[in-house]
């Protein structure tokens, strides 16, 4: 079966990258920073679905003081 791909929007700043939680995440420069390898399963991403994912997501929310700017 191949793997699904998860897309996420993290609702953080632009530079907010931790690991743990996405394979990739695209900070608000474009840069895209790999955080574990895609044949790690990631419990945190997507809830019961994260067997045979990957979870690549984009740090969106970057205006300040307004985040959704």
């Amino acid at each position: 079966m191949a793997p699904t791909l998860y897309l996420h929007w993290t609702a953080t700043g632009y530079d907010w990258i931790r690991p743990g939680h996405y394979h990739a995440i695209i900070s608000g420069a474009g840069r895209v920073h790999r955080l574990h390898a895609y044949s790690v399963d990631l419990p945190a991403h997507t809830y019961a679905r994260y067997s045979n994912s990957v979870a690549l997501s984009c740090a969106c929310m970057g205006g300040s003081p307004d985040p959704w700017s």
